[in-house]
């Protein structure tokens, strides 16, 4: 080999690691700045006076608090503030090489939770978590008094983890002023029920009654159509038939918005093939989403459901739901369902409701939810079991076990664009949910999960 063949290879391999420098150096700058954009200010609706930032719509269902003495206190209304604090710690650990990540045992996580002063937040969903390497989700985030430079997660596949990082992270002083705890006190079903479920329950306490109801009107079409295709409307055909159904096409479909009487309506695209992660498909659905609704539905509005799929072309289904007074409203179908595919919204489903609240009347004393689970375990029992039959203690001892949550709702009663609001217990299963009334304890729906 001649020494001027082994000055160009040595030229040549010089430049090839400076090229994959600047490219790893703008790949983590990109990554970055993504991640970042979850508790960032992000302007999604123009002419906006204030800013609207992606964690205005990611709530935990709620925070629990523990003195350290096995039981537990929740706040469900202060949520949004809490959560916001929340991700802003873990998001500023994000990228840090000096993170260790270790697995853990279900029974140290919860003794961390339960044994010592701590805040935990309980999401919705398993949210993901793109910023710390060896975290795929999150669906309980723990700050635990016993270890101040560290958090801890459940995850989606009900796997534990401590994150160690370099420094004191204040988790539990600074998010317990921003709570608010309810009197009642929460423990593990377990400890209640018997068996091994690690799900919290509350026992009867004393709520105030609320009136509250929904009803549903017919968008205006031309005007949400407009807003949805933007400069290309000019460019889209409309039909419309007799029974007051209208759709407006792009192409030949490439695009198509459809409009039905009964006040909803469903978009159609095709998906796109952008490298997105969680928080850009978020950003992305709630670009279509401020489309739709003014900030009177916005404000009340927050993501309740995520479903990812794809390896090479992340796809994400979000749904979002109405929050009412600190709890989830609950109907037979979301407010809002879109499906964002490589970058680009392909699919969304979503109706014109609109949610009032009239002011809290006489209080009541809830029905007991683990009551509720005793009485018609042998009813959740089969239905569970795909209609099998069992004595009172095997179907009692089987609920018990395989109970995943227990949280206050309210469910929204009936079919049609009028409904009333009733405040529920839902008790979901993995397959199944059922709601029971927290006023008297009546079944009041079931539904399987993912239908």
């Amino acid at each position: 080999m001649t020494a001027g063949f082994k000055e160009k290879l040595k030229t040549a391999i010089l430049v090839v690691l400076f090229l994959t420098t600047i490219l790893l150096l703008y790949l983590n700058m990109s990554y970055g700045q993504r991640r970042l954009e979850l508790n960032r200010i992000l302007s999604i609706r123009p002419g906006r006076t204030e800013s609207l930032s992606i964690s205005d719509f990611i709530r935990a269902d709620y925070t629990v608090i523990s003195d350290g003495s096995g039981s537990f206190r929740a706040d469900t209304k202060n949520c949004d503030e809490a959560t916001k604090k929340a991700l802003e710690i873990v998001g500023s650990l994000s990228g840090k090489r000096s993170l260790v990540v270790s697995e853990i045992s279900e029974d140290i996580f919860y003794s961390l939770m339960a044994d010592y002063r701590s805040v935990s937040l309980y999401f919705p969903f398993a949210l993901p978590e793109e910023g710390i390497s060896g975290l795929s989700d999150m669906e309980i985030l723990v700050f635990s008094g016993s270890e101040a430079e560290s958090f801890f997660v459940k995850d989606g596949q009900n796997r534990y983890y401590r994150v160690l990082s370099d420094r004191d992270l204040k988790g539990v002083e600074l998010l317990l002023p921003l709570l608010d705890p309810e009197e009642a006190s929460l423990f593990f079903a377990g400890t209640v029920l018997g068996g091994s479920s690690r799900s919290l329950v509350t026992l009867a306490f004393e709520q105030e009654r609320t009136e509250a109801g929904m009803s549903r009107e017919r968008f205006d079409d031309a005007e949400l159509a407009s807003g949805i295709f933007g400069d290309s409307f000019d460019f889209v055909r409309r039909y419309s038939d007799s029974f007051g159904n209208v759709s407006y096409l792009q192409g030949y479909g490439s695009r198509r918005l459809s409009f039905s009487s009964d006040g909803s309506a469903e978009y159609k695209a095709e998906g796109g093939s952008a490298q997105e992660d969680f928080a850009g498909s978020l950003e992305t659905a709630l670009s279509f989403l401020s489309k739709i609704y003014g900030e009177s539905v916005l404000e009340h509005v927050r993501l309740s459901e995520l479903r990812q799929s794809g390896t090479r072309v992340k796809s994400y289904d979000l749904c979002f739901d109405f929050y009412g007074r600190g709890l989830p409203v609950k109907m037979d179908e979301p407010l809002a369902e879109i499906s964002v595919s490589g970058g680009t919204v392909s699919s969304a489903r979503f109706s014109n409701w609109r949610i009032g609240f009239s002011s809290e009347g006489e209080s009541f004393t809830t029905a007991e939810a683990t009551n509720i689970i005793a009485n018609d375990c042998k009813h959740i029992y089969s239905r569970l079991s795909g209609g099998s039959s069992g004595n009172a203690d095997e179907a009692f001892s089987y609920v018990a076990d395989h109970l995943i949550k227990i949280k206050a709702v309210y469910f929204a009663r009936g079919k049609g664009p009028g409904r009333e609001l009733e405040q529920a217990w839902l008790i979901r299963f993995e397959n199944m949910d059922f709601y029971y009334s927290a006023v008297d304890g009546r079944l009041l729906a079931e539904t399987e999960r993912g239908s």
